[in-house]
């Protein structure tokens, strides 16, 4: 099973996506709001975790000026995308993150789908 998504680039600048203090962290509330955005948006495809073991590919297409990382947008797209549809990220076996030139419609593909269980030897192997 596969499922894409497509969701709008966060109004925040990734290293402003969480704050820490009192010992948390917290997210930032423009990231909050983008994540229950992006959760009812999610929920609203109708889609169903399959069994087994998963393939999370991010294509990250920023808009221009954007300074940020690419693991804090995975983060939030992955934590997003498992709250919206009731599951746990353990069965995520592979994360692909891509990111692109900035562009005039920054955004964030999200594809999820269903992989074969491969040792690291396997994905090593030339």
């Amino acid at each position: 099973m596969r499922a894409e998504w497509t969701l709008p680039w966060p109004d925040v600048q990734t290293n402003r996506l969480w704050r820490v203090g009192g010992g948390r962290v917290y997210l930032n509330p423009k990231a909050i709001a983008w994540r229950d955005w992006a959760i009812a948006e999610i929920r609203r495809s109708g889609y169903q975790l399959p069994k087994g073991r998963l393939a999370l590919s991010i294509y990250e297409y920023p808009p221009a000026g954007w300074h940020g990382d690419t693991d804090g947008i995975v983060k939030l797209t992955q934590d997003s995308i498992f709250d919206a549809l009731g599951g746990n990220d353990y069965w995520v076996a592979e994360v692909h993150a891509y990111r692109g030139a900035p562009c005039a419609t920054p955004r964030i593909e999200a594809v999820l789908e269903s992989v074969r269980w491969r040792t690291i030897d396997e994905v090593k192997a030339p």
